[in-house]
């Protein structure tokens, strides 16, 4: 009796203490993978499998887990390009990722395939400023949710980008769109004051900061908030690294205040963050840690995981050794340089064939070119790659002056892809001495512009070109089939890729 009696009042003693210490939540988060399943762009980083040994071994330490994504878990790598999200969204599922957001680019095929994708998906999807009713995915996503950690209620709301001029409309077919920042602190408010919520997370793919201060971000909505103690973002590729000398600022005050975290792991899955909430002291600021997912896990990979994975690698691997040409040298990706140009002048003779008109210049976004060109051989899935977005040549007409305000909004983001016809200056956020085939660009002039649908379209910003172009003639097959078969035909003449490496426009003081 007496050994029973103490035994009851450890169980006890043990009891009362975990009640009065409620421990700590962790919450591991990732955003924008990209579909980079297998390390592509660098080899020693990303990859999936090493990302679940990760997971895993931090899950089986921890009590009380969450595992959150801030969106754009597809597109820029072949997976998507062959197997249209299967691929990423089974990942999750595998890794067992609780919850999500909508990135810009889960729209990139339009609202079925996201619908479709989202049914497999079995994470929560969070969004309470896009209105889904009336679409395919009506009913697969929700604004809220609230767990329970130890008597402490938590909640996380989901917010996405605003999708004018980000996300191409006809793919957004139905979806209607509120202000991120003020839905987000009002859903917050509303699940503190009626006391559903002790701790509100916002996981946000509005990006860490934009250009453009108009535009919803992860530090606006920070500094207006009252009601929201911690953002985990994406969109913006913004590596939030507490450790590191370059680390950006990370903690704001909100309205009231009081003190806000903004948590990112940059893109490709190439770190996990680490998140830890002491659940007995909310007011504190959480601990932050950022982890390499690198070849250090290499050798431990989930053998049923991988047997999974390398069923879609073999179909990737396939598009990597068919060869469709030759670069003369390596390009890289993303900016303007000679690969912007040799696309832009590639997008302009494509276009060349498509009307009798005579093209005066082309334009194509350099954020649509999402892989380098290493020297040498060129492959059929490194095409695929580089330009993996389901744009298409068009050739409009447009005036000079709105032409003028297209070129502007692209020296506003440091310039953009433009062909061999143009030469322009940057200054101020605006396009100065723009010249069009060796003379001045002409306000009441008409001019002749090949570009993409999604430029078109307004995408990218570029409003002017939705309001005042007017298309002309349209090509029938993807910008990546057209440039895969220009390849072709180079290839067919004896020539290789080698772009001008002229600086078409160019920073002045």
């Amino acid at each position: 009796m007496e050994v029973r009696t103490i035994l009851l009042s450890c169980v006890f003693f043990i009891t009362a203490f975990q009640s009065l210490w409620a421990g700590d939540l962790v919450i591991m988060h990732t955003n924008d993978t990209h579909g980079n399943m297998v390390p592509e762009r660098k080899k020693d980083f990303g990859g999936v499998e090493r990302r679940k040994v990760l997971i895993d071994s931090i899950r089986g330490a921890e009590r009380n887990i969450l595992l959150v994504d801030a969106g754009d878990d597809v597109q820029g790598f072949l997976y998507f390009t062959l197997y249209k999200g299967e691929v990423e969204y089974e990942a999750m599922n595998r890794m067992g990722y609780d919850f999500t957001v909508p990135g810009n680019h889960e729209f990139d095929n339009g609202m079925q395939a996201l619908a479709d994708n989202y049914s497999r998906l079995n994470a929560v999807k969070l969004c309470a400023n896009y209105d889904f009713s009336g679409t395919p995915v009506e009913g697969l996503t929700q604004e809220y949710a609230i767990k329970e950690y130890e008597g402490r209620r938590i909640a996380l709301i989901g917010v996405g980008c605003q999708p004018k001029g980000m996300i191409a409309p006809e793919c957004c077919e139905g979806m209607v769109y509120s202000d991120a920042v003020s839905v987000a602190d009002s859903v917050a408010g509303m699940l503190k004051s009626q006391g559903s919520a002790d701790y509100v997370i916002v996981v946000s793919h509005l990006g860490y900061e934009v250009d453009r201060p108009e535009l919803p971000s992860d530090s606006i909505l920070a500094v207006t908030s009252r009601n929201i103690d911690l953002i985990i973002g994406g969109h913006t590729h913004t590596v939030i690294d507490p450790s590191a000398t370059d680390c950006p600022r990370y903690v704001f005050k909100n309205r009231d205040g009081k003190y806000v975290m903004i948590a990112q792991t940059g893109k490709w899955g190439e770190y996990l963050g680490k998140i830890t909430i002491d659940l007995d002291n909310l007011n504190d600021l959480p601990q932050y840690e950022l982890f390499p997912v690198d070849s250090r896990y290499d050798g431990r990979y989930d053998a049923d995981f991988s047997a999974w994975l390398q069923e879609y690698t073999d179909g990737v691997e396939e598009l990597k050794h068919e060869v469709i040409g030759r670069s003369a040298a390596a390009y890289d990706a993303g900016e303007m340089n000679p690969l912007s140009n040799w696309v832009a002048d590639a997008v302009y003779d494509i276009a060349a064939k498509l009307t009798d008109k005579k093209i005066d210049l082309a334009i194509i976004n350099k954020g649509g070119i999402r892989q380098p060109l290493p020297e040498g051989d060129v492959s059929l899935g490194l095409v695929l790659t580089m330009l993996p977005f389901t744009n298409s040549v068009v050739v409009m007409e447009i005036d000079g002056k709105s032409l003028q305000e297209g070129l502007d909004v692209m020296a506003g983001r440091g310039g953009d892809a433009v062909s061999r016809q143009v030469c322009a200056g940057m200054k101020g956020g605006k396009a100065v001495d723009v010249m069009i085939d060796g003379k001045p660009l002409e306000p009441d002039k008409t001019y002749t512009v090949a570009t993409i649908d999604y430029l078109a379209n307004g995408g990218d910003n570029m409003a002017s070109f939705a309001e005042k172009g007017k298309v002309v003639a349209r090509s029938e097959e993807q910008l990546k089939n057209d440039i895969i078969n220009h390849i072709k035909q180079l290839t067919i003449a004896g020539e290789a890729i080698m772009p001008d490496t002229a600086v078409r426009m160019k920073k002045i003081n």
